[in-house]
């Protein structure tokens, strides 16, 4: 929901979460959209959560969910907190119970297959 903060829930979680963070979605390159698009169906099927966290308006999510097909939804995050948590940009992290399990960079994301893997470890 629009204005409310999310964060204990996401870290209250025991599904893995995974966060799709972009430090600056205009800036953001989107060549490696399909690979966390794969994820995001991945997620649906697997019983884990993907959001998007950027520093963008709830209008310019609506516009790059429609222009690049993302499968989840996007949440606004001060850009400060963004750079923080994950350098690259984009990035992906995955958590579970609220721990950081695996960070990384979007030319490094996982296919669901292999996320599905390093998960059946942990």
């Amino acid at each position: 929901p629009e204005g409310n903060d999310l964060a204990d829930d996401i870290l209250a979680s025991d599904a893995p979460v995974l966060l799709h963070v972009s430090k600056d979605l205009a800036a953001m390159p989107v060549r490696w959209q399909p690979g966390f698009n794969a994820l995001g169906e991945a997620a649906k099927t697997e019983g884990w959560r993907m959001v998007g966290l950027t520093n963008a308006t709830a209008e310019e999510h609506a516009a790059y969910v429609a222009q690049e097909q993302a499968t989840y939804p996007f949440l606004t995050c001060d850009q400060t907190e963004l750079k923080i948590v994950v350098r690259a940009n984009p990035g992906l992290v995955l958590l579970k119970d609220g721990v950081v399990l695996k960070k990384w960079a979007g030319r490094d994301v996982p296919t669901p297959e292999e996320l599905g893997e390093f998960l059946s470890g942990h």
